[in-house]
């Protein structure tokens, strides 16, 4: 996937990519867990523009502290179990550096919304501590690897990843 920002924070839907229900979700603005969205349509194509108004996505953040790189990853994994609230399958979230989005004033995240096939969690997870992993020391990724391993393992729902992300980040020695 590109950058948004090279797209104007927007990018073109293909023809019955995202369902009508998901884009009347995304455009109502309640959905706390994804950027908000609006649809524009123009000659025969349609385009989902976001409005990341205080955040930035993680391929454009500066190097994240070992604590806040946790805190991104559990508040992703929460925010993953809120999808399904909204009836958005959590296995349809793309979870990548420029997909998921950080407020580092309200130390929040957000998702950048569009839809993927042919995916799973466990997929979206693994890619997503990857790339927390890849931005972190060699202790800390090896951690988050372990923690996504037994995760995984234990096919965890998102909502239990998120609580073992914070249970695993509190009990973290630090050093």
């Amino acid at each position: 996937m590109d950058v948004l920002r090279d797209n104007g924070y927007r990018r073109e839907l293909g023809e019955g990519r995202m369902l009508p229900f998901e884009e009347k979700v995304l455009a109502s603005g309640l959905c706390d867990f994804a950027l908000p969205a609006s649809f524009v349509s123009e000659k025969e194509k349609k385009w989902i523009v976001y409005d990341v108004s205080g955040y930035t996505c993680l391929a454009e953040m500066p190097v994240l502290d070992e604590d806040l790189l946790l805190e991104v990853f559990e508040k992703t994994l929460a925010n993953l179990a809120k999808a399904s609230e909204f009836l958005i399958d959590p296995a349809k979230v793309m979870l990548g550096p420029e997909t998921v989005y950080f407020n580092p004033k309200k130390r929040t995240v957000r998702f950048a919304y569009m839809p993927v096939e042919e995916s799973s969690v466990a997929a979206n997870v693994r890619s997503l501590s990857e790339y927390l992993a890849s931005r972190a020391d060699r202790e800390l990724s090896s951690f988050i690897i372990k923690i996504t391993d037994e995760m995984l393992m234990r096919n965890m729902q998102p909502a239990e990843m998120a609580a073992h992300v914070a249970l695993m980040r509190r009990r973290r020695p630090v050093c």
